[in-house]
């Protein structure tokens, strides 16, 4: 039988915390999505990694402990990614290609495929391609994105991956805690750590797959700092329920809706 989740007590986000956990919310999408390294392509447990991520993120003191903090959670699943603070007085250079790579790896969305579902998508899909590796000896920049984060940290994701017969290199393997859900504890909206995880998974998979760009004018930044700072003093699961509800709102998509089935009578 699978052990709940323990419940934990509302407690209001620190201003730091709120950078924090913003910065985190943003970097756990642009792995989910398109980091294609065959440790981040295996995690099957993303919710309880986001949940994970949430309680590493949120104690940071500075940018140099949120750029370390991030770096040591995700460098299991995303071995290439590099996370650096703004201060840092050289930003770090573009990694030259492995000499062992043949091929790379990226990922291809049409819609969002990822996600599990009670029945199989006619319509949308994921999954990853394979490339020939440039020609060019130096490093191709168009490899990479440059994002700077909130909280004083940026960082440079690959969105193609080196690769060789073997896989993706460095050569590893997903993280036995994040390879499978089954066994793990259930999520409660009664956890605050999960309440903030939730936020960041919703509106990140939104914030990616949103079919409006070019038409409705969102402020999808502001609209997670309230939803955060909401689920992290909602007192319950209907007071978290509104706050997704309302954060849905915000972002104008019609495809999207929030329910509870536990509420459902």
């Amino acid at each position: 039988k699978v052990a709940p989740q323990s419940p934990s007590d509302p407690r209001p986000l620190s201003p730091r915390g709120l950078e924090n956990l913003t910065a985190a919310a943003h970097l756990l999408s642009y792995v989910r999505f398109f980091h294609a390294s065959d440790q981040a392509v295996g995690v099957a447990a993303w919710d309880h990694f986001a949940v994970y991520l949430m309680e590493r993120a949120e104690p940071a003191t500075d940018a140099d402990d949120l750029a370390k903090r991030l770096d040591e959670a995700f460098k299991p699943i995303a071995p290439t990614l590099q996370l650096w603070p703004e201060t840092a007085q050289q930003i770090p250079p573009i990694p030259k290609p492995p000499l062992t790579a043949t091929a790379m790896k990226t990922w291809k969305h049409i819609g969002i495929g990822t996600l599990p579902s009670g029945q199989r998508s006619r319509v949308y899909s994921s999954g990853i391609e394979r490339l020939s590796v440039p020609l060019k000896e130096d490093s191709d920049p168009r490899i990479y994105v440059m994002k700077a984060l909130v909280g004083g940290v940026s960082c440079r994701l690959p969105v193609k991956s080196f690769a060789d017969d073997k896989g993706t290199i460095p050569h590893g393997k997903t993280p036995d805690e994040w390879e499978k859900a089954a066994g793990k504890p259930s999520l409660t909206a009664l956890n605050r750590s999960t309440r903030l995880a939730g936020v960041a998974l919703a509106w990140g998979v939104m914030q990616h797959f949103y079919p409006y760009f070019e038409v409705v004018n969102t402020d999808w930044n502001q609209a997670l700092i309230v939803a955060l700072t909401k689920a992290a003093e909602d007192p319950d699961k209907i007071a978290y329920l509104y706050t997704l509800r309302e954060m849905i709102a915000k972002l104008h998509d019609g495809h999207a809706d929030v329910s509870n089935r536990s509420l459902s009578p």
